[in-house]
């Protein structure tokens, strides 16, 4: 079976927060150690046995004789690895193994949740899912609206799930807390969602009135990538005279932008499932972490897993505003019989579907 995926793509690697849509296939190559169930609680991938014991510390075991898609057996020299590339140790514990951070600045479960099992052999990395790369070529990223063009296709079929990313603006931290909390509700707006994404898009977490003002002061430029040029234009467009260029640029240059705060708004897909990702986000000195936001309150709210908390902070000092969480979707051949999206990704059910001759 193979599987496509479309947009800014960049070689398919294990490295976690790649700006590039291959991100959607490392799952698919690389095996995580362990997913998240439909209530967002870890369940066993590549490890064979994942319990969360005292705060900090998760304790794992291995399955034996497992091999990389090249033959070659996969060691824990080879998953010690994997853990310390997400800043994580391993430990001998009993019948397996304790891991622990090495630092605090990421929560342990989220460092955990990112991490893949993967070695570098010859010069390229090599991982144990079920799927290898089979071809790499620069592609288009087509428009959220591109679903329409299958839909009612006699050898397709849509399959959707609920949504894990919301579409939102972020700001860059040196403008004042009072004029981003009233962007964020300015932008979050009915205007924006159907001007972006047409009609049916929910709004998100700011939730705010349709006519709420944008705040005086001087022209602020929108930058914005690939698919989401339109959501650039509807905001430059809200702003209204605050509304300055709409720069649109390849999404490894939207990255670079913002870790150097070149930017005044920036259009970007941020993970909200479950809860404990937003550490990945907003936590002070976390490698998602891309324009440096910091608040002690949400950092505080997050090391003690109070995610509403951490909500209602982010919600007083905005580092964006959220905007719309579209459902997910995967297009498929019409001859799956059982097709369904998992909780957190395609791969999660892809083993139990069944294909018609």
């Amino acid at each position: 079976m193979r599987v496509a995926v479309t947009g800014s793509l960049e070689k398919v690697d294990p490295v976690p927060g790649s700006p590039s849509f291959s991100s959607w296939a490392q799952n698919w190559v690389f095996e995580p150690l362990a997913r998240f169930d439909a209530r967002g609680e870890f369940v066993p991938a590549f490890a064979s046995r994942v319990e969360m014991r005292q705060r900090g510390q998760i304790y794992i075991e291995l399955p034996r004789e497992r091999r990389f898609n090249d033959g070659s057996l996969i060691s824990v020299e080879d998953v010690e690895q994997s853990l310390r590339a997400n800043g994580l140790r391993l430990a001998a514990a009993n019948a397996g193994f304790v891991v622990r951070a090495l630092d605090s600045k990421v929560p342990i479960e989220v460092a955990f949740a990112r991490t893949l099992v993967f070695a570098m052999r010859e010069g390229r990395f090599v991982g144990s899912g079920p799927f290898i790369v089979a071809e790499e070529v620069p592609s288009p990223d087509p428009e959220g609206t591109s679903l329409e063009f299958f839909e009612n296709m006699d050898r397709l079929k849509v399959v959707r799930g609920p949504g894990r990313q919301t579409d939102s603006i972020i700001f860059n931290p040196a403008l004042p807390k009072k004029e981003r909390a009233m962007l964020a509700r300015a932008i979050d707006s009915d205007s924006v969602r159907e001007l972006a994404f047409g009609p049916g898009c929910p709004e998100a977490l700011n939730r705010a009135a349709a006519d709420s003002p944008v705040p005086p002061g001087r022209p602020l430029d929108v930058l914005g990538w690939g698919s989401m040029d339109r959501f650039a234009l509807a905001v430059r467009r809200r702003m209204a005279d605050r509304g300055g260029n709409a720069d649109i640029e390849p999404s490894t240059e939207v990255v670079k932008r913002l870790q150097q705060r070149q930017f005044d708004l920036a259009t970007t897909r941020i993970l909200v499932w479950p809860s404990s990702m937003a550490a990945l986000a907003w936590r002070t000195g976390s490698p998602g972490n891309l324009i440096g936001y910091s608040n002690p309150a949400v950092d505080a709210a997050l090391d003690a897993g109070d995610w509403a908390a951490a909500q209602a902070a982010l919600h007083d000092d905005p580092p964006a505003a959220f905007v719309c969480t579209h459902d997910r979707y995967a297009v498929v051949d019409a001859r799956i019989k059982n097709p369904t999206l998992g909780p957190y990704d395609l791969l999660e059910t892809l083993p139990d579907w069944e294909v018609e001759p």
